[in-house]
Formats: C-alpha cells, structure tokens, sequence
C-alpha cells in the first residue's frame, strides 16, 4: 500500500467534481457515510406502560469507530414517551414515562389530546461492521384511560419519519 500525499484536490473541467470509482469509498471524519430512512405511516395506539414497536430500519457501519445519528419526527398524540431500541435494547431511559408539554392539559388518545410533531434525536455508537436494527417505539403514561398514539390523524400521509445517518470519526 502506498500514500499519497496532496495538498489540493480538484475536479476536471467542465463539472469540476472528483468521482470515487465504483466499489470503493470515501471516508472522511465527520461526513456523513450512508443514510437510511422511512416513513411510518400507520396510526398505532397503546394504553400499555411496555414499549410497544413501531418502526425498524437496519444499517450497516462501514467501521466500528462510526457514531449513528438517530432522527425522528412523529405525529404523536396523548400521554406517554417515544424512544428508539437497537437490537432489542432500548438506548436511553426517560426520567419519567412521559413526555411533557408545558401548560398543555393532555388528555388521552381522541379526547382533547394535544396532537403535534415530536421528535427524538440520539447519537449512537454501537462499535460494530454488523449489521444493526433500530427501531422505534412507544409507551403510555401510567395513568388510567390513557393512551400514547402515533398518526391519530394523518394515518397513511408521510408526516412520520425515521432517519439514520452513518458518521465517520
């Protein structure tokens, strides 16, 4: 193997890009090396306190120094809490079974429930070249009648989205 070593690097006229031949790949810290996504749209609703599943997408890291960038946007409704597992396992533990929204009075599910985007953001480093499966998933608060839904009222409509983005370190 051998080095070499530049101190620019351009493109050829007239598009002045540098192409990566085929089968070989460009891995630079902090860039972005693959994305996988998908929408969830079905409507989904539990009254259950145990994680319910909702969406997986699986990636695999180009390497095991790799950080996951984890983004979800739902569509969520009544009392409860979003969290995303890998393999199984969940990533974080909420302080409370609950997300919060201030001086808002949540009712459950269908009954005057604040209906609004959410969204959960979490950094990864599963130290792996194997393949992972991240899924989502959803919980209600511990509270009689009530429920935690995603898509109450756009079932079927792109509105809720996962998003996975391999970072080079």
């Amino acid at each position: 193997m051998s080095t070499l070593t530049l101190k620019n690097l351009q493109g050829s006229y007239p598009d002045n890009k540098v192409a990566i031949s085929a089968g070989h790949k460009l891995y630079a810290p902090g860039h972005v090396v693959q994305v996988k996504y998908g929408y969830y749209t079905s409507q989904t609703y539990t009254t259950s306190t145990s994680y319910t599943d909702l969406q997986s997408i699986s990636i695999t890291p180009a390497s095991s120094t790799s950080l996951i960038y984890i983004q979800v946007n739902y569509h969520m409704a009544g009392k409860g809490v979003l969290n995303v597992k890998r393999d199984g396992s969940v990533l974080y533990t909420p302080s409370d079974l609950y997300m919060h929204w201030l001086n808002v009075s949540q009712g459950a599910w269908n009954s005057s429930s604040l209906r609004r985007p959410s969204s959960l953001l979490l950094m990864d480093s599963p130290s792996t070249t194997s393949s992972i499966t991240y899924t989502t998933c959803i919980a209600a608060y511990n509270d009689p009648g009530a429920g935690f839904g995603v898509n109450e009222l756009t079932s079927g409509q792109n509105y809720s989205i996962m998003t996975l983005m391999e970072i080079a370190q």
